[in-house]
């Protein structure tokens, strides 16, 4: 159980890290202060207990630097009161440092109230007439909860007798329902508050590429509409960028694993020469300079025959900027095989087979052993792709084709 000493401001820690260290570093923006807005929409208000006299500031954060957009004193009994004109969602903080800071996120017309001790401000502040705000800090004070017992179960696990297995065995239970508490509480969170820009506080602890990832996708969503434009919502298509690539990376593996040596994405696809149906020799080579799709296929097969009203749709849309169909059958009556041709619409010319079922000499070369079967090949005559069908061999033809 490795836990970070910062796991529990993962949020907080997003703000400050893509912002600036201190308030030195903030980009000071106070065209207009608490005292010169007479109308103003918002209104945050509190008291710092045991910080009389102390200067404090509202921060805007949402792009590279946060905005220091106004600053005060507190009065001797550590109150406080900021004015500011509102449009719109706005992440800020009031804090007398970027480190010790209350974040909140505010919409118009709101007053919001803050309250808590000068020495854990930013962490066990106290919220209201916030209803995002109020669940940000619902969400971190949570998340705080989980990281104090996570790390006191490896403060204990450190000081345990590495043989004593008993002891070590029960700590690791402890440490996964602890986690398995977490995770019940953060997606009842996100799935909850999904419409909310509040969703974005659970962001960072959404880190299960594919069990989060849709998720991960209504959460850009929310942002895009209630926070576009800002780092917030840029951190979340970059995260979704990145889940992107690892799946695509992983399927690649996947697809390169199931191949047989030899066909593998990047080699040069071997060589295919059988008969047409009128008895002429096409060779797969033949097509080179066009995108090839070598399709295994045959009339008997009920999947193939679903699959090919979208190959056509694909060859009719792409053939003219250089797509085409290499199609070899599995079947041994060439009947059948002829007749389905004809029904399926398959009017590309590059039809053939041996007329040998699964001992055709084609299906042997590139070791098939369940169709459909497909490979792509590119202008050049290496593979590029397999097992591509539907919307993921349309993709990729218009990632290469336009």
């Amino acid at each position: 159980m490795k836990i970070s000493k910062y796991i529990a401001f993962a949020f907080i820690g997003l703000l400050i890290t893509n912002c600036g260290a201190t308030e030195e570093d903030a980009k000071t923006n106070q065209k207009e202060t608490s005292e010169t807005i007479a109308k103003s929409n918002v209104s945050i208000s509190g008291t710092i207990d045991k910080a009389s006299n102390l200067k404090i500031y509202l921060y805007r954060f949402g792009q590279e630097k946060p905005d220091i957009i106004d600053s005060l004193v507190t009065d001797a009994n550590g109150s406080f009161t900021f004015n500011k004109e509102q449009n719109g969602y706005e992440f800020l903080g009031v804090g007398s440092s970027l480190q010790k800071t209350a974040i909140l996120l505010v919409n118009n017309g709101e007053t919001v109230s803050l309250s808590g001790e000068e020495g854990n401000w930013g962490i066990g502040t106290k919220v209201t007439g916030s209803e995002n705000s109020e669940l940000i800090t619902a969400y971190n004070n949570k998340r705080i909860e989980y990281s104090k017992k996570m790390q006191a179960l490896q403060a204990e696990m450190q000081h345990t007798d590495p043989s004593d297995e008993v002891t070590k065995a029960a700590l690791n239970a402890k440490g996964y329902d602890l986690q398995t508490e977490f995770d019940t509480f953060k997606y009842g969170f996100v799935d909850n508050n999904m419409n909310k820009p509040a969703v974005f506080a659970a962001m960072a602890d959404l880190q299960d590429i594919i069990k989060d990832y849709d998720r991960l996708r209504g959460i850009e969503a929310t942002m895009k509409k209630y926070l576009p434009n800002t780092l917030f919502a840029q951190s979340v298509t970059n995260k979704l960028k990145d889940a992107d690539n690892y799946l695509a990376q992983q399927k690649l593996q996947q697809q390169q694993q199931a191949m047989p040596a030899g066909i593998g994405i990047g080699s040069v696809a071997p060589e295919l020469n059988f008969k047409d149906p009128n008895g002429k020799s096409i060779a797969l080579s033949s097509l080179k300079g066009q995108v090839v799709l070598l399709d295994f296929w045959a009339s008997w097969c009920k999947p193939c025959r679903m699959e090919n009203p979208n190959v056509v749709k694909l060859y009719n849309e792409y053939h003219e900027k250089g797509f085409t169909v290499y199609s070899i059958s599995l079947d041994n009556n060439a009947t059948k095989w002829q007749n389905a041709i004809a029904a399926d619409g398959l009017i590309w010319p590059n039809h053939v087979s041996d007329l040998k079922g699964w001992s055709s000499a084609g299906a042997q070369i590139y070791k098939v052993n369940s169709i459909p079967q497909t490979y792509l090949i590119d202008a050049d005559g290496k593979i590029i792709a397999s097992g591509l069908r539907g919307q993921d061999l349309e993709q990729k033809l218009k990632e290469i084709l336009g």
